[in-house]
């Protein structure tokens, strides 16, 4: 199989024995913790997983935000660090490539537990009435961490732009504003769509509403990491892609305001 040589690079940094044992074995203990709670407090017949079912989505949360979106917002600082970055620079992988191989090649152990997280959710779900809203509550969590990792990413590639002494900065400022912006979207998303089901007058309810602004912004957020990767290895941008996030934020405005 041919993978993108630079995702390959981070898989075999990421997927290291210790680091997936650990990985592993606290996110395990975490879950099967909260299911041995939910089965003593229930019995053993009459279990219903309400333990389970916010342990695993809140620990999802802080695998996906904290733990991959600093490994996001570092993933091209590293590479400054221990001095390989201006020898990927010079490389012939196209920034598509490089871009989503770092996002997601840099996250992918974090992605993995994650998800597995988001799953044991998933399953969890089953006990309760209407587990489609807690699919689609999956579904926004994702969309949540793309949108935080990109954002970390972009942070830190927009602190490539000085002189090469002062190029590099903090992992820790590219984090927090991925999160401040995540916050603002999540709050965005939460109070100001609220009771809003209608998008240019078909009523595709709160939730379609609130998945589509969340996946909206996600999807622009990698698209500016890949147009920031451009420009970072001295490839000629065009405006076409922040006009066509102008008509896109336009149309999207007056969807809500149809």
């Amino acid at each position: 199989m041919n993978l993108n040589p630079e995702f390959r690079r981070n898989l075999w940094i990421q997927f290291g024995e210790t680091r997936v044992l650990i990985a592993g074995l606290i996110t395990g203990m975490i879950v099967l913790t909260a299911v041995a709670l939910d089965v003593a407090l229930a019995g053993a017949r009459n279990v219903v997983p309400n333990i389970t079912i916010y342990v695993s989505l809140w620990t999802a949360v802080v695998i996906l935000l904290l733990w991959g979106g600093r490994q996001a917002a570092g993933a091209v600082l590293r590479e400054i660090h221990g001095r390989t970055w201006d020898a990927q620079r010079l490389s012939t992988m196209h920034p598509w490539s490089m871009a989503w191989g770092k996002l997601f090649g840099a996250t992918s152990l974090a992605w993995t537990v994650g998800l597995a997280c988001l799953i044991a959710y998933a399953v969890a779900a089953l006990w309760f009435p209407s587990p489609e809203a807690y699919a689609l509550n999956a579904v926004a969590m994702i969309g949540y961490a793309v949108f935080c990792q990109a954002t970390g990413l972009l942070a830190s590639l927009a602190r490539l732009s000085g002189r090469p002494g002062d190029r590099g900065g903090s992992t820790t400022v590219a984090q927090l504003v991925a999160l401040l912006a995540t916050a603002l979207l999540a709050s965005y998303v939460v109070w100001a769509l609220q009771d809003q089901a209608s998008f240019f007058g078909f009523r595709i309810g709160e939730d379609a509403l609130r998945l589509l602004t969340i996946w909206f912004f996600a999807l622009w957020a990698v698209v500016g990491v890949y147009r920031r990767m451009r420009r970072e290895l001295q490839m000629r941008n065009v405006p076409w892609a922040w006009l066509l996030f102008l008509v896109m934020l336009a149309l999207y405005a007056e969807g809500l305001a149809y």
